[in-house]
């Protein structure tokens, strides 16, 4: 989710003061650029209402800065991993409690496919029969809303 900002104002030390309007009551990362191209997370956020306020204390060394808000849902997180006889991979993970989670796989952290769909709430474990023979396999979590 890219939202709008407005009234970024600099300091006197060159620090900007940012607002975002978001919808009410989330949690979000604010992050910064310079080309659209890499996003750096310079805060977690709650919205407050619908305004989130942030402090950019980074601002100063940079010519220009453009800043976002992306919803941020802490629930997912990788518990433990095991590789077992024959290079598969197994492992649990927590999340929130009815929210559905897409177990994602890769190669090259570039292009990823799906490898299964779990829902958080009960530590559900995940069993990867497709990883045998790769030298190595990159995993991570998608939440669905």
């Amino acid at each position: 989710m890219v939202l709008y900002s407005a009234n970024n104002t600099p300091m006197i030390n060159g620090t900007v003061e940012g607002f975002l309007r978001t919808p009410s009551n989330e949690r979000y990362l604010i992050q910064a650029t310079t080309d659209f191209l890499r996003w750096t997370t310079i805060a977690t956020n709650d919205a407050i209402g619908s305004i989130i306020r942030f402090l950019d204390t980074d601002a100063p060394s940079n010519p220009q800065r453009f800043y976002r808000a992306v919803l941020f849902d802490a629930g997912g997180q990788f518990g433990a991993i095991t590789q077992l006889a024959g290079g598969q991979v197994q492992f649990s993970f927590s999340g929130l409690a009815g929210r559905s989670y897409v177990i994602e796989a890769s190669t090259n952290l570039t292009h990823w496919e799906a490898v299964g769909t779990n829902v958080g709430g009960s530590g559900p474990q995940f069993f990867n029969q497709g990883a045998p023979g790769l030298p190595y396999r990159f995993f991570r979590l998608v939440s669905q809303p």
